[in-house]
């Protein structure tokens, strides 16, 4: 269903499937990199709580 979803959206134009997979991959990789942010700042945080 999303694959059909895509062509359509795209209008099965090669050039606008990669593009959105590009952005797709964009994104994924942007969330990764957040949601390793916010792990690492609860960490700084529970390690400043120990030590206080």
């Amino acid at each position: 269903m999303a694959i059909r979803l895509l062509l359509h959206l795209c209008d099965d134009k090669r050039e606008r499937q990669d593009e959105a997979k590009n952005i797709a991959l964009n994104s994924l990789e942007a969330r990764e990199r957040l949601w390793d942010k916010v792990y690492a700042a609860l960490n700084s945080s529970e390690l400043l709580a120990e030590c206080a």
